[in-house]
């Protein structure tokens, strides 16, 4: 089974970055969820971001057991970081593969995992 793919679509850039606000609130506002990522860091940052790479660990594992990808693909972990880091910034929306496996793996609860399956536009309440 081949990693998720990202289709970078141009006229995405606003949600994309909604998308990307609310993914970043998920990985980090919530102690709980960023102890989960905390816990795959290898080489330590200054601590005031997001660990792309570990995120990355996070997701692949959970790909991996719920036989969405192969174990035996080493490099998930790394095609993964590239593809965070992406929806981190706001350059792409994480496809739905990835966006349940964000959901599942950090535990989000069903009014969060709405906001990021439909992001609130600016100046509307979430």
């Amino acid at each position: 089974m081949s990693a998720p793919q990202f289709v970078i679509d141009p006229q995405c850039h606003g949600r994309a970055a909604r998308e990307a606000a609310v993914l970043r609130a998920i990985l980090w506002d919530d102690p709980r969820r960023r102890r989960i990522w905390q816990r795959r860091i290898r080489r330590q940052g200054d601590g005031s971001q997001i660990h792309q790479a570990a995120v990355a660990r996070v997701l692949a594992q959970w790909l991996y057991d719920a036989g969405e990808a192969s174990e035996n693909d080493e490099q998930l972990p790394r095609r993964l970081k590239d593809a965070v880091s992406r929806a981190l910034s706001g350059k792409v929306r994480l496809p739905a593969l990835l966006k349940e496996a964000v959901l599942e793996a950090f535990e989000v609860d069903d009014a969060t995992a709405v906001l990021l399956w439909d992001p609130p536009e600016v100046g509307r309440a979430a």
